[in-house]
């Protein structure tokens, strides 16, 4: 949320008079964002969930065929102990486990794959909200904006968190396929 606010901070910077103009500025002119709520809910990070979802299924489904060929593996090899040598079946052994470790490692990249995906759409998707947010501010004539998570009481014409969720879907009703 630090982050958030900060990025939000910045970007009004850059809206407000400077320094030798400070005295000019009356009482504050403050808007209200949910940011959670939009990240949550906009339709780009609806697409990116199901996306990541249908994904996450799909290399669930590879996972399970690969560890059931494992098993079967494994019971074939259980089955012939008795008809291969000591070192024949060390041998095949070891082959099955850089076979488990090949498996985990591969679960581990399609893990990592999956979180870079949604990480990098997530700031995407927080870019141009900030931008949304930054313009809303502008036109509002606002010198402050806070995200709802660090306000108790306001009043909801401060709250512009409706209009920056329908120009985010506006500007973004999902993510450019990479």
């Amino acid at each position: 949320m630090k982050r958030y606010s900060l990025i939000i901070a910045l970007m009004l910077a850059a809206l407000l008079p400077v320094a030798g103009q400070a005295q000019q500025i009356g009482a504050p002119l403050i808007i209200s964002v949910d940011v959670n709520k939009i990240i949550q809910d906009s339709s780009a990070s609806v697409v990116l969930r199901n996306q990541i979802t249908s994904q996450r299924r799909a290399f669930q489904d590879a996972i399970t065929k690969e560890q059931q060929a494992f098993q079967a593996k494994e019971q074939e090899l259980i089955k012939s102990k008795s008809s291969l040598s000591q070192e024949d079946f060390n041998a095949k052994a070891r082959e099955l486990e850089q076979q488990v470790q090949a498996i985990q490692q591969n679960i581990q990249q399609r893990k990592q794959y999956l979180d870079q995906v949604m990480g990098s759409g997530v700031r995407q998707i927080e870019a141009e909200l900030m931008k949304v947010v930054a313009e809303l501010a502008q036109e509002r004539g606002a010198n402050m904006v806070l995200t709802q998570t660090s306000v108790v009481i306001m009043a909801p014409d401060f709250d512009v968190t409706k209009a920056a969720m329908e120009r985010l879907n506006e500007r973004l009703p999902q993510l450019p396929t990479e």
